[in-house]
C-alpha cells in the first residue's frame, strides 16, 4: 500500500541541490525537494522537505541511510499520511532522539 511521506531535515550549511543528487543515488525516482528555513532555539537553519511516496518501511529505511551520513543527521521529522508524526528514529526504533 503506498503511503504519502513528508520528511523534514535541516542543518546550517544543508544545500537542496545535494538533497536531490543524494536522493537519486539511494533509487528514489519520484519525490519532491522544497528549500525552506528553520528556527533552531535561536539558531536559522537551512531545511529542505521531502515529499515522496513510499510503500514499505524499508523505503525509509533506505532514505535515512542516505542522507543522515551524507549531511550528518542526528534525526528529523517524518510525518507518514495517517500513520505517524515524529522523530524519524522513533519510527525506525533507533531511540537517539533529545
Amino acid at each position: 500500500m503506498k503511503t504519502t511521506a513528508t520528511i523534514s531535515i535541516s542543518s546550517k550549511e544543508l544545500d537542496c541541490e545535494d538533497v536531490l543528487k543524494a536522493l537519486s543515488s539511494c533509487g528514489l525516482k519520484n519525490y519532491d525537494v522544497t528549500k525552506n528555513r528553520t528556527m533552531n532555539g535561536t539558531l536559522i537553519e537551512n531545511g529542505c522537505r521531502i515529499t515522496t511516496t513510499i510503500r514499505k518501511k524499508e523505503d525509509i529505511q533506505r532514505i535515512w541511510q542516505t542522507l543522515k551520513p551524507t549531511f550528518q543527521l542526528g534525526c528529523c521529522n517524518i510525518k507518514l499520511e495517517g500513520k505517524f508524526d515524529g522523530c524519524i528514529n522513533h519510527y525506525l526504533k533507533q531511540y537517539t532522539c533529545g
